[in-house]
């Protein structure tokens, strides 16, 4: 007889809020770690985004309710809905992205190098760049080795104008994780190494 009494007068603005915010809140702070494990600040979006919104639109929401001529029992139903379809909305967020694997390309080649060659203007790099860190220090002998892979096994560095590329991207939802993706060809006119 209780029951029946408090589904003829319909939820409160406040349970309202607590539903939704309760859910937003869930839903934002596990999905991520469920969804998307490398999300590196997946849970905080239950905790700064969709619990609040939904704790706010849930008391907006139970709130203009009580204005409206319908019956109760729509009113509990509305709760319910509005509670699935916050729940779905917020773990459609935590759906992780597609990632990028690499690039199709169109190319002209313009020129080769000998690595040999090409190896002194990127040795004079990485030193610049190793004397400007003040933090580290590099590997003993590291340019001696450079100098002898270069001998053991001699290669070329093909200087190209890439024309167009087409990004291969893996699919990562769990209806299609694995499937390879191309997003369709972006002119690049660039020039690589």
């Amino acid at each position: 007889m209780n029951n029946k009494k408090n589904l003829s007068r319909g939820p409160h603005a406040l349970l309202w809020a607590l539903m939704l915010g309760g859910i937003g809140f869930a839903a934002g702070f596990f999905g991520p770690i469920a969804l998307n494990p490398e999300a590196n600040q997946g849970p905080l979006l239950g905790i700064f985004i969709t619990g609040p919104a939904g704790a706010l639109a849930g008391y907006l929401l139970g709130a203009a309710l009580r204005f409206l001529p319908i019956a109760n029992v729509h009113r509990w139903q509305s709760l319910l809905v509005a509670s699935i379809a916050m729940g779905l909305d917020t773990l459609s967020f935590c759906l992780p992205d597609p990632k990028l694997l690499g690039y199709v390309i169109e190319a002209q080649p313009q020129k080769c190098i000998a690595a040999a060659v090409a190896a002194g203007p990127a040795i004079a790099g990485w030193e610049e760049r190793i004397a400007s860190v003040t933090w580290a220090q590099a590997r003993a002998g590291w340019r001696q080795d450079v100098e002898r892979m270069l001998q053991a096994e001699p290669g070329v560095v093909v200087e190209m104008h890439v024309v167009r590329r087409n990004g291969v991207y893996e699919q990562r939802k769990p209806w299609n994780r694995g499937a390879l993706d191309a997003h369709g060809w972006e002119t690049a006119n660039t020039a690589q190494s």
